[in-house]
């Protein structure tokens, strides 16, 4: 059950981050983050109710792209601590750490083949989208010639060793957290090498000293999520008060929803003492993500009715999905939507430009979640899948050594792993 969760969990956070591209590509209005739409608030204050019941309330985090990150982020450290807990093969470790730079690497070429492509031939669309739109965060992406030596560079090494804007505009946005995919699963993957063994009372030492350092990064979200799956494997607040855990699902909601701090709900997390110890707005924003993540995944992740809703057969296969929909949606949206919202905002036969945009951006925006889905099931199966076995195989002519399946129910969660066995 708590696997099916997660992976629902997963599928909805991957729906967060394409419902917010989409929406800041042809609807920018709805999402007035400081780097997509840095308008004024008196401005904001005088937009039609629905708009500000949006904008202006947590229900934003429905379409809150860059806090679902934190989401992904904090289930890739309890997933990967959870198989390394569960996984009795003393070598897969060293196997997983060497497998996983591959296993994110080969899917994200693809696609960024697949972008060079459509930016060779003059597919993507978005920088004339963005004049339709008035989004002129969406003009910036795709601002450059197609150079594969570039692109190919971009895949094998700047993505993850702290991309410059430049790269991560030419090539997509998405790929500025990959850093801390990988290098969080590889902390991961120490922390579980050398104290798995470790009495709780030293875990606990590692893991305030691991925030300490880590509280500025990104990787904040990967040790917190390791956390999770510590206190979960030893049966820690197994047992938490509804009420508790509903105030904790509220407050995770609240911090989640969080776009601009002079926003009246928001305005009393412009604490000083804070943007000063991070630096910068960008840093406290993420520090409260990371925080609102970690409630989020605690609450839901001990209420029953949660649970449920994110076992069912759609969530959990839109969580299988996840990260096709991920490195694929924007492409989507820099391309087909983006031509598909041209030629609606053209012809569209409307009685002013507003209500134009708005019939555009519906109707693209319903394309858009079709097609990425559709074009991410066939990914997954025939991209994202392979690379798992050709990292495997990889691995073993490397390692000397040959893998055999498992029957799913000898997981004891449904997952069919690999054992090893000598040549």
């Amino acid at each position: 059950m708590r696997i099916k969760y997660i992976e629902g969990l997963r599928g909805l956070a991957a729906l967060i981050v394409l419902f917010g591209h989409t929406i800041c590509a042809f609807f920018p209005l709805l999402f007035p983050y400081p780097t997509v739409l840095p308008m004024p608030l008196d401005y904001l204050a005088t937009q039609p109710l629905l708009i500000k019941a949006f904008v202006f309330t947590p229900l934003i985090i429905f379409y809150n792209g860059v806090s679902a990150i934190f989401i992904f982020l904090i289930i890739s450290g309890y997933v990967i601590s959870y198989n390394c807990f569960h996984n009795k093969d003393k070598n897969y470790i060293t196997a997983s750490f060497f497998k996983r730079y591959f296993r994110l690497t080969i899917p994200i070429l693809f696609s960024c083949v697949i972008s060079y492509f459509l930016l060779e031939v003059g597919a993507i669309h978005n920088i004339k989208a963005s004049w339709a739109s008035h989004s002129t965060w969406f003009s910036q992406f795709y601002a450059c010639d197609a150079d594969f030596f570039n692109m190919l560079k971009f895949v094998l090494y700047n993505e993850y060793s702290g991309p410059t804007r430049e790269k991560l505009l030419c090539y997509g946005t998405i790929f500025w957290m990959m850093y801390a995919l990988l290098l969080g699963s590889f902390l991961v993957y120490a922390f579980y090498a050398l104290f798995a063994r470790a009495s709780s009372r030293l875990r606990i030492f590692i893991y305030i000293a691991l925030i300490i350092i880590f509280s500025k990064t990104l990787l904040l979200a990967v040790i917190l999520g390791m956390i999770l799956f510590d206190m979960d494997a030893n049966n820690v607040f197994r047992n938490v008060n509804k009420f508790i855990l509903l105030i904790m699902l509220l407050s995770g909601i609240y911090l989640a929803s969080l776009i601009r701090l002079d926003f009246p709900l928001y305005t009393i997390l412009d604490i000083d003492f804070m943007k000063n110890y991070f630096g910068s707005w960008g840093g406290l924003y993420f520090f409260y993500y990371t925080i609102g993540a970690f409630l989020l995944f605690f609450a839901l992740s001990r209420l029953s009715f949660s649970r449920k809703v994110f076992s069912s057969k759609v969530a959990v296969y839109l969580g299988k999905i996840s990260f096709s929909i991920y490195i694929l949606h924007f492409i989507v949206i820099c391309s087909l939507s983006s031509y598909i919202f041209i030629w609606l905002k053209n012809y569209i036969n409307a009685s002013n430009e507003l209500s134009s945009i708005e019939l555009s951006s519906i109707v693209t925006f319903a394309i858009t979640i079709v097609v990425t889905i559709s074009l991410s099931h066939i990914f997954h199966h025939y991209i994202e899948l392979k690379s798992i076995n050709w990292s495997q195989s990889l691995y073993n002519l490397v390692s000397g050594q040959k893998y055999v399946g498992l029957n799913k129910s000898e997981t004891g969660d449904g997952r069919k792993v690999q054992r090893p066995v000598k040549k």
